[in-house]
């Protein structure tokens, strides 16, 4: 049953790490098309401040003074300055626009980066991985070298002195025997060497 439960943990685990990558890809992606349409409004923001430099230089030269044959021309010199201080107006406005969207969307991608980084720095640091690539044989060891008890040592032990004893004391028994037995045979020796004198005096 536990090994059960522990393979259906694993599997929900598997399945959570793959809904992150692919939340994470979905974001990498989002992040691709925003950097694009910055590239894009940069150009357009480019292009809008030439038009305007374009434009200061033309007004420049419009508000110079005519020479006296073209006094005639006084009122449509006049609408053509309105109608370009109109436009300076319009360009600055939407240049002021694409700026501040460009900001946005710079705080949207920096916060996208902050979310991914700390999904990644989470799931690098959290136990998942450890127990996503932890091998069964590593439990094996784990449960081949767990400590012998106390107690079991300690019976271990007793039973090998007591069987060293009594290697001892048959050790020294025999050695007893054998000595009995040669001081035995060297009387029998000693009575069999003994001269006849001594035995005609007894």
């Amino acid at each position: 049953m536990s090994s059960t439960k522990a393979d259906t943990g694993i599997d929900f685990i598997q399945a959570r790490i793959e809904s992150l990558s692919g939340k994470m890809d979905h974001l990498i992606t989002i992040q691709e098309k925003v950097l694009s349409r910055l590239d894009g409004m940069s150009q357009d923001i480019d292009g809008i401040e030439r038009d305007v430099e374009t434009l200061k230089v033309d007004k420049e030269e419009i508000h110079l003074p005519p020479p006296p044959r073209v006094q005639s021309q006084a009122p449509a010199m006049k609408e053509m300055c309105q109608e370009m201080s109109s436009i300076m107006s319009v360009v600055s406005q939407r240049s002021e626009q694409q700026t501040q969207k460009l900001e946005g969307v710079e705080k949207l991608v920096l916060s996208i980066q902050q979310v991914i980084s700390v999904i990644g720095e989470t799931v690098k640091n959290s136990k998942i991985m450890e127990v996503m690539f932890k091998k069964p044989a590593a439990r094996r060891n784990k449960v081949i070298s767990t400590p012998v008890p106390k107690c079991k040592e300690s019976k271990s032990k007793q039973a090998t002195s007591t069987k060293k004893a009594d290697k001892l004391k048959d050790h020294k028994g025999k050695d007893g025997k054998e000595k009995s037995h040669l001081s035995i045979k060297d009387l029998k020796a000693q009575k069999k060497k003994k001269p006849p004198e001594s035995q005609g005096m007894e």
